[in-house]
């Protein structure tokens, strides 16, 4: 078990782990990106750990950075655009003709299609 939200425990049980972050550069789909990215060290032994959230915000991250310098829409552009007209994730699926499933995608870390980015610039500007 965890002391607390920002930490673990280090599996070799010798202490308690510090939440870290470092930026690295990665190359997605060709794209240049520079991402931080949140691990535990365990400052006696030195081992380094991560856990799902850690692991799905540098997914959102890298998709919202390539979405930004590709010129589509990011995950919180869509989601602030969406309720900004009132819409639910329904709402807006259903006047998209694609399942709620694939908005709520798009507003995590799911990179929407060139195509269906310009119908929801269209549909939510």
């Amino acid at each position: 078990m965890s002391h607390n939200e920002s930490g673990k425990d280090c599996p070799m049980e010798c202490g308690f782990m510090e939440p870290e972050t470092c930026e690295k550069t990665i190359v997605f789909r060709g794209i240049k990106l520079c991402v931080p990215i949140t691990r535990h060290t365990c400052p006696h032994c030195g081992i380094t750990g991560s856990d799902v959230a850690c692991t799905a915000a540098v997914q959102q991250e890298i998709a919202d950075q390539f979405r930004g310098k590709t010129g589509l829409l990011t995950s919180r552009q869509i989601q602030t655009l969406r309720e900004a007209k009132n819409m639910t994730q329904q709402d807006l699926a259903e006047k998209l003709e694609v399942d709620a499933a694939a908005v709520r995608r798009w507003e995590k870390a799911n990179i929407q299609s060139r195509d269906m980015d310009q119908i929801l610039r269209r549909i939510l500007k």
